[in-house]
């Protein structure tokens, strides 16, 4: 079972969410597939191990690991008897909670400190002491990097780098080093993102969809292409819905 909690009122512009994953007694391990949203993830395993990846990468017991922005889909397989507690943060917030860069994290699962299973996640109210833990660490720093993504979202993923960086006052090199900093990919591919987040969401709100024009409106050079880029995030034809 999969549920999501929020977290404090003011925790709110830099964590999505908390979310958790149980499973009791299964014939076969439940297996989801896992499409990119632009943010990073901290999974704390307190259940036995997971297997998660192209490269069947494992989740050990009683670990915490940070999951980098991904570029492309993964497959997980949880086992019965599995419990995940995981922190979501909003794309370019992992920097208000902690100084490690994010460069090279994308597409990977690292071995992250231990310090969040002190929080006895397998109890009642560990939202609250994940809310406390957060609050503790959250910096009071400018994040400008917040700012210019929300300008990405905002248009959907159809803004150019340079464009984005004259608007925020930056040159184009120095926004793609906060980018791969606190982001962990380009600013270019984090915008590819945002525009099949966008692609992907019509396409499930629509029982029959023009692809042709659904490609036209999102900003896809050609139906070719749209479908290219939704291959390659979900692993699916974009008929496959």
């Amino acid at each position: 079972m999969y549920t999501e909690h929020q977290p404090h009122i003011a925790l709110r512009n830099y964590i999505d969410a908390y979310w958790t994953v149980t499973t009791g007694r299964l014939v076969q391990p439940a297996v989801s597939r896992i499409l990119p949203d632009g943010a990073v993830d901290l999974i704390c395993n307190l259940g036995d191990t997971v297997f998660s990846g192209q490269q069947v990468e494992r989740l050990w017991p009683e670990q915490v690991y940070l999951v980098g922005t991904m570029t492309t889909y993964t497959d997980s397989c949880v086992p019965a008897y599995s419990r995940l507690v995981g922190i979501r943060f909003r794309p370019g917030a992992f920097a208000a909670f902690y100084s490690m860069s994010l460069s090279g994290t994308a597409d990977e699962c690292i071995l992250f400190e231990r310090e969040l299973l002190n929080l006895k996640l397998a109890e009642q109210g560990f939202t609250e002491r994940l809310d406390q833990y957060f609050l503790r660490r959250l910096s009071k720093q400018s994040l400008l990097l917040q700012e210019i993504i929300g300008s990405i979202i905002q248009h959907k993923g159809n803004m150019r780098v340079g464009q984005l960086a004259q608007e925020h006052y930056l040159t184009p090199r120095r926004l793609e080093r906060h980018f791969k900093e606190q982001v962990g990919v380009s600013a270019k591919a984090f915008s590819g993102i945002v525009r099949f987040r966008a692609a992907w969401h019509k396409m499930r709100l629509t029982q029959h969809v023009d692809m042709a024009m659904l490609a036209e409106e999102c900003g896809y050079y050609d139906q070719s292409h749209f479908s290219n880029e939704i291959k390659r995030y979900t692993g699916l034809p974009p008929g496959a819905r």
